[in-house]
């Protein structure tokens, strides 16, 4: 029997109904305004919120993206619910979402497993977990290739597990052939203007990559990115495959659709070329 992921968060985060999830990613598209392409793209920051929160932001993450051909893309996302040392990657054969089953890399993940001992599966931090999810429609809807997923999930987010999963995803993966995503929200629970501020400080560091700063200001809450491990990751990866740019394509934060701007979280939309 396959091991299969199954779509958690379906009918809360994202529509439960694949004609729903389709004709929404279809609209979410189509409301954003061109882009000019980028040269073969490496990377992407995209949020992991509801989508009618952040679904518009994460649709410009992705459509930089549309126009390639990953055989295997890796998303990375912070644990929200399941405190645990390490970084868990998914062991199994599928995700699932509404819109069908997207293979996983297993020759991938058995890789990464055997790269280092702090790189592990523990189940409950994946079964409940939002953050790699909530990406996988937006794959679906803008590849028709086959491609494969491998799902990690942070529970520690110091520098010595950023290290230590670089180190193991540029040993293990194809360059020429991966995508990888950092899922992240930015600031949580800020009045707009506090948040607004933060957010900016947060996505100018990620723009200069001074990610020794974007450390710092992140544990000591001058700054606040859920994933600022898995976007350190990412940095430090797509940098090493040739990625020596990055372009913030679209920033909010959800009282622009909940209309309550006392509290608010932000959302980013980084692409590195």
């Amino acid at each position: 029997m396959p091991r299969i992921r199954k779509p958690v968060f379906a009918g809360t985060f994202y529509p439960q109904e694949p004609d729903q999830l389709e004709s929404l990613l279809t609209s979410l598209f189509q409301s954003l305004s061109k882009q000019e392409p980028l040269p073969s793209t490496k990377g992407l920051i995209s949020p992991h919120a509801g989508y009618v929160f952040s679904g518009k932001t994460a649709a410009y993450s992705f459509d930089s993206v549309k126009g390639l051909r990953p055989q295997t893309i890796i998303i990375i996302g912070p644990s929200h619910r399941v405190p645990f040392r390490g970084i868990s990657v998914f062991e199994g054969d599928y995700y699932e979402t509404p819109l069908g089953k997207v293979a996983i890399n297993t020759d991938l993940v058995k890789k990464l497993h055997a790269n280092n001992p702090l790189i592990c599966f523990l189940d409950q931090a994946h079964s409940q977990e939002h953050s790699i999810e909530v990406e996988i429609p937006f794959l679906q809807h803008i590849y028709s290739h086959p491609f494969k997923v491998v799902g990690v999930v942070m529970g520690n987010q110091d520098q010595e597990s950023v290290d230590i999963l670089t180190r193991a995803l540029l040993s293990e993966c194809d360059k020429e052939k991966s995508l990888i995503i950092a899922s992240s929200d930015l600031s949580h629970f800020y009045k707009a203007e506090t948040a607004e501020q933060m957010d900016r400080k947060a996505l100018d560091l990620i723009h200069t990559g001074e990610m020794d700063q974007f450390y710092k200001d992140n544990t000591t809450g001058a700054i606040q990115c859920c994933g600022y491990g898995p976007i350190m990751v990412t940095n430090n990866v797509v940098k090493d495959w040739g990625a020596n740019k990055c372009i913030e394509r679209h920033y909010c934060h959800s009282g622009g659709v909940s209309g309550d701007f006392s509290s608010v979280v932000g959302y980013g939309s980084v692409v590195y070329y």
